[in-house]
């Protein structure tokens, strides 16, 4: 005889919905995720079959859009604030590697890499203070 499902500890249905956000959002971040390894490896082998002619050492200077695309989905596909954070970190850590990459305005990753440190604490400070908030919203609902 099979088990009866139990409901989650704490939250009852609030728990249920959290969760069920959460797998959306993680569908939603690997169908992007998806869509863009096949182009980035269509575009490759497309290179290496000779089908176009592209330089890729002037392409490696590009990277960092993989990594903003990731923060675009985080923002696109936020349900909670704490996504919303990770996103706009993902995409200023994406500019400035590329600022680095091509030493815009004389960034150099030994000269700038203190900005990362200060932007990653101000991503941590924030998201605690989001999730925070968000306990307190649950809290209120109940």
């Amino acid at each position: 005889m099979s088990e009866p499902i139990q409901q989650p500890e704490g939250g009852g249905i609030h728990e249920v919905r959290r969760v069920r956000q959460w797998y959306d959002y993680d569908a939603r971040k690997h169908l992007v995720w998806g869509v863009t390894l096949i182009a980035v490896g269509f575009i490759f082998l497309c290179d290496r079959l000779d089908i176009i002619d592209m330089d890729v050492r002037a392409i490696w200077h590009l990277w960092p859009v993989v990594i903003a695309i990731y923060g675009v989905s985080d923002i696109v596909f936020a349900k909670r604030p704490a996504h919303v954070l990770k996103g706009f970190f993902n995409i200023a850590l994406a500019f400035w590697l590329y600022a680095c990459l091509e030493h815009l305005w004389g960034w150099t990753f030994s000269s700038t890499w203190p900005m990362i440190l200060i932007a990653y604490g101000a991503h941590i400070l924030l998201r605690g203070a989001s999730n925070l908030s968000d306990d307190n919203n649950e809290e209120s609902s109940k």
